[in-house]
């Protein structure tokens, strides 16, 4: 099951567009949304490397399949599903 990852953190001003593309894919794809500035979320990031928000990760059975830095085009992403 593929499954896209969503970096965030609250002081981030680019980062609702990646929310809103999570919104409109949660019916393709399980959506999770991570918030680098708690613990958890934050070891998530570490775990990806993840050094900018906002990042999305899409993974398969814990392997990622493509990462990117900032909000990426919602055809981009559709086209790994």
């Amino acid at each position: 099951m593929k499954i896209l990852k969503i970096f965030t953190q609250p002081l981030c001003p680019a980062c609702p567009p990646a929310k809103e593309l999570g919104e409109r894919l949660k019916e393709s794809v399980k959506i999770e949304y991570f918030d680098v500035s708690t613990p958890d979320g934050l070891a998530e990031a570490q775990f990806y490397n993840i050094m900018s928000t906002p990042t999305l990760v899409l993974v398969e059975d814990n392997k990622e399949i493509q990462a990117w830095i900032g909000t990426p085009e919602q055809e981009e992403i559709q086209k790994l599903l």
